[in-house]
Parts: C-alpha cells; sequence; structure tokens
C-alpha cells in the first residue's frame, strides 16, 4: 500500500511541476506578445508619420 501512496505523491509533484513548466511559458508567451504590441504600434506610429 505505501508504493502505492508514493506513486501517487510522485504522479502529483509531477503534475505540479508540469503546471508551473507550463505557467512559466505561459507568461514567457505574455511578455513576447506585449513586445511584440509595443513593436507594431511603434512601426503604426512611423508609418503614419511617413504617410503625413
Amino acid at each position: 500500500m505505501e508504493a502505492d501512496g508514493d506513486d501517487g505523491s510522485q504522479a502529483s509533484l509531477a503534475g505540479e511541476r508540469a503546471l508551473v513548466s507550463i505557467e512559466r511559458v505561459s507568461d514567457d508567451l505574455q511578455e513576447k506578445i506585449d513586445e511584440f504590441e509595443e513593436f507594431e504600434n511603434a512601426l503604426r506610429k512611423r508609418f503614419q508619420e511617413a504617410m503625413s
């Protein structure tokens, strides 16, 4: 029975690690999205200035 508990806690730990990894990837992706939007806005502004 004790081995089953260890397997469960290892699975739980693996699940928590996977969740942390997903959250890290999500945060990194959101940061890249924010950087892209800033870049897009700067390009849009430059384009509008060039067209004026």
